[in-house]
């Protein structure tokens, strides 16, 4: 936030330019896939560590068009997302023991609005906040290690509501911009079903964040 003061503070009298349309090129990391449920106690009997996930952190990249209207901008684009998750099953009750790994793969396809700030400072706005929808494709790779687990459904199409944030640092004089790019979402409906899956609504979700490249030619 220092750095955007100083910013403003030094550009402040530079007269405002009427933006155009630019492409975004973004890349880096996700945090997600199936939301599972962690309250067992809807369960009976189950014991504590019957059942327990684990995400770790994939990559994403993805292609976004965003075309300036005034003080706001509408983006579109494509998304690719993977990420690996790995379920743990301990029960004595229904005798599922073993693991599950699953590899999640979205394809998603957002659109949103951005709202930009300080744009005194750059024509295009050196901060946006983005709200819109992502809807896209959810595939699976599943692979069992144990003597019995549970069948499961795995549902293809996702909708959800996102939220996400820009910041651009650092400009070129061709008029294009690096920065670091946020954003999250949690679809509607459910991505996965299974034996354990009977409370919280396990839906598919992301969290993807990294740099984002802001190509435009002045």
């Amino acid at each position: 936030m220092l750095m955007i003061l100083l910013i403003s503070s030094c550009s402040g009298s530079q007269e405002l330019k009427k933006p155009g349309p630019s492409w975004k090129m973004v890349a880096g990391g996700t945090h997600g896939g199936i939301i599972e449920n962690t309250d067992l106690d809807l369960i009976q009997p189950i014991s504590p560590d019957a059942f327990s996930g684990a995400t770790r952190v994939g990559v994403q990249a993805g292609v976004h068009y965003e075309y300036p209207l005034r003080r706001i901008s509408l983006e579109a684009g494509m998304d690719y997302f993977v990420n690996s998750q790995v379920f743990t099953y301990q029960d004595d009750f229904p005798r599922f023991y073993g693991t599950r790994n699953l590899v999640t793969s979205q394809i998603r396809f957002p659109l949103a609005v951005n709202f930009r700030f300080f744009k005194r400072v750059q024509e295009d706005g050196l901060l946006e906040i983005r709200l819109g929808l992502s809807t896209g494709l959810v595939f699976y790779g599943l692979k069992d290690h144990g003597e019995q687990l549970p069948s499961y459904t795995s549902y293809l199409f996702s909708m959800g509501p996102l939220l996400g944030a820009d910041l651009f640092p650092f400009h070129f004089e061709s008029g294009s911009a690096l920065g670091f790019s946020f954003e999250l979402s949690r679809s509607f409906q459910k991505a996965y079903d299974d034996y354990y899956q009977v409370g919280e609504m396990p839906g598919a979700s992301y969290l993807k964040f990294g740099l984002v490249y802001r190509l435009k030619r002045k």
